[in-house]
């Protein structure tokens, strides 16, 4: 990076655009901060070699002292014997969120199709789920046999748009909604709950992203966690997740009927009372010749990783509601970005889980969002961006001909709302101090507002940021 790259300061414009413009054309030509912003960089580093956004943390002492002993053992296999760390976590994870069953998987996306299967979706059958979402979760009703209808987002929050849920609810017969709490974003669920009532709809909570989030309804004193306000929740332990072993899943209900079958499902070959929070073993004796053995089982090693990463995550959460607090901030300080509401958590009607954080780039071609992305990649900040074309994790509706083969569902549900949106991934960043993040927003919205200062100067074919290319 050159040394007035190093100079440059995070944006604090006032929001008028003729002073936006300004400043936008003063740190594109000088590279120099507006004055009086009282910010500067220090040298901290992004990217590989510095402070890695795309790099887990290490996992804890605890953690890989078991899986040591666990090699050593051989005893991988959870129903082997002699290792209870799978049944552990079950009975932790239920204590944790306050639900009587609990059953591990081997995948979030796995976790979602035996929640499916339980409530007996088949073949013919439609399930509704909002659009902006990631592809296991259409992939898991795929799976299921049945037929994705997908429910439009809002703008302002990301979340499902409730009026079109009725709307595709009474047009399509659906009785299941699957309902993804993407990127961390979630719904009034006091109105979506009395909407869930009055339709007689069965609610499927993915929770992938929410792990540790809550909710208090009206009328209660208590928040509950997001998971347990439907008949099936289902979370994932993969490693961009708030628990990493790799890959995994956990699910859970308060029914014990759908908890005797997912863990039939699961793969229990009849070993049911080696699980950890299933409940009756009467229960599951009494449907085990109906239900199929899907084997989704977890390892023992994966149980091993995440046991202890549970008693950790409250602090992991309040590291990353600091740090979101910070960017926010800054992002909301700039006029070419615009951050998504978090109208609830003022109101304290949500606890929130900051794993990443969504903004759009105002009034941004799809050139400008482009060389934004390429900009911050080259200095070791990765965006996803949600409206642009498929790359690794990142893609959308318009993508998934397996689940929408006539590309009609994403015109009409998400396609306008995500086409300059983007997303910072936060959920290797925990052990990071505030300075740190500070700078990371400082490097954020300087990029940013460079090429924002080029499209003031209509330089839309040859847009340059030269001031942040590596040296």
């Amino acid at each position: 990076m050159t040394a007035q790259g190093q100079n440059a300061s995070q944006c604090v414009a006032d929001p008028k655009r003729d002073r936006s413009r300004s400043r936008s054309r003063e740190f594109a030509e000088t590279g120099a901060a507006p004055a009086n912003t009282g910010c500067s960089w220090t040298g901290i580093k992004f990217g590989a070699g510095g402070y890695d956004l795309t790099s887990p943390e290490p996992l804890p002492t605890e953690a890989r002292q078991r899986v040591q002993q666990l090699m050593e053992s051989g005893r991988l296999f959870r129903y082997q014997g002699g290792a209870d760390d799978v049944a552990d976590l079950e009975r932790l994870f239920s204590a944790y969120i306050k639900a009587p069953y609990s059953m591990a998987c081997n995948s979030g996306g796995c976790g979602l199709f035996l929640a499916l299967k339980s409530l007996g979706v088949t073949l013919g059958d439609k399930v509704l789920l909002n659009a902006w979402t990631l592809s296991p979760v259409p992939g898991a009703i795929v799976h299921a046999s049945a037929t994705p209808v997908f429910v439009k987002s809002e703008r302002e929050s990301l979340t499902i748009d409730i009026e079109d849920l009725e709307k595709k609810a009474t047009e399509s017969g659906a009785k299941v909604l699957l309902l993804s709490y993407m990127r961390g974003q979630v719904p009034n669920m006091d109105r979506l709950m009395e909407v869930v009532t009055r339709l007689g709809l069965t609610l499927v909570e993915d929770c992938a992203h929410t792990l540790g989030a809550r909710w208090k309804l009206d009328g209660e004193e208590i928040f509950k966690h997001f998971g347990t306000f439907g008949s099936v929740g289902v979370w994932s332990l993969q490693t961009n997740k708030s628990l990493n072993c790799g890959e995994g899943g956990m699910i859970s209900t308060s029914r014990q009927d759908i908890a005797a079958r997912i863990t039939i499902a699961s793969g229990s070959y009849g070993h049911w009372a080696m699980n950890g929070a299933s409940g009756d073993s009467v229960q599951m004796q009494g449907v085990y010749s109906d239900v199929p053995n899907m084997s989704m089982r977890l390892t023992t090693i994966a149980a091993a990783l995440a046991k202890p990463q549970l008693a950790l995550l409250p602090t992991k959460l309040k590291s990353w509601a600091r740090h979101a607090h910070i960017l926010r901030r800054t992002l909301k300080a700039c006029p070419h970005t615009r951050t998504v509401k978090q109208a609830s958590c003022a109101k304290g009607k949500e606890l929130c889980v900051w794993s990443s954080i969504q903004f759009e780039l105002i009034d941004f071609s799809e050139g400008m969002v482009q060389l934004v992305i390429e900009k911050l990649n080259g200095i070791g900040i990765p965006l996803a961006w949600f409206g642009g074309p498929c790359r690794g994790f990142t893609s959308t509706l318009k993508d998934w001909k397996f689940a929408d083969p006539s590309g009609e569902q994403w015109k009409d549900t998400v396609g306008h709302i995500v086409s300059t949106l983007v997303d910072l991934p936060l959920y290797h960043t925990a052990s990071w101090s505030n300075e740190v993040i500070e700078q990371l927003g400082s490097q954020l919205v300087g990029v940013i507002t460079c090429v924002a200062g080029n499209r003031y100067d209509d330089e839309r074919e040859a847009l340059q940021c030269d001031l942040f290319d590596q040296a």
